[in-house]
């Protein structure tokens, strides 16, 4: 009798063995870094300037920027990129344009280069670039989500600077650039 409650008992273990569900275990190990990345933008239309040596130097400071940046130690850059098939030795220096807004091809200029400055904000020490050579003029500090500040655009105006022919204008694009963290 003991040998077929131990059969009997095999048995049921066999059972139970064969209906008990078979459990299976992974696990999936998730990592990620966010890419750094910058956005910038600059708004208040164009800037039109007051020339005169006898208030020099000239200054704007109506455009606003406004950046978003996920890092720390990004940078907002200002220069001129020669756009618009700006004569290249005019590089930094408000020049000639006709009436239409083209520039002239061997144009008059005057004879300071232009200053741009980026004010101090929330997360970021602002500076200053001379458009000749271009430079930083936003340092960020901390990460931002759309912080502001003014940009202020300076023009030195000398008594030698060549008064231009009516509907002829001095111009310059300025060119912002963002970079990440």
């Amino acid at each position: 009798m003991k040998m077929k409650l131990l059969i009997i008992g095999l048995l049921v273990i066999a059972a139970a063995l064969i209906v008990a569900p078979v459990t299976a275990y992974t696990a999936a190990n998730i990592t990620g870094n966010p890419t750094s990345v910058i956005s910038v933008s600059i708004t208040g239309g164009t800037v039109s300037l007051f020339l005169n040596p006898q208030s020099s130097p000239a200054t704007n400071n109506t455009q606003v920027l406004t950046v978003s940046a996920n890092g720390v130690g990004w940078t907002v850059a200002a220069s001129d990129n020669l756009d618009a098939s700006k004569n290249t030795t005019t590089k930094g220096f408000m020049s000639e344009s006709d009436q239409y807004g083209a520039y002239i091809a061997i144009p008059k200029n005057l004879t300071a280069v232009m200053n741009v400055t980026g004010q101090s904000m929330t997360g970021a020490t602002g500076g200053t670039a001379k458009l000749d050579s271009g430079g930083v003029i936003e340092t960020g500090t901390a990460a931002v989500s759309d912080t502001t500040g003014n940009v202020q655009f300076s023009q030195i105006v000398n008594y030698v600077d060549t008064v231009l022919t009516s509907g002829e204008n001095y111009k310059i694009i300025v060119t912002f650039t963002g970079t990440a963290g």
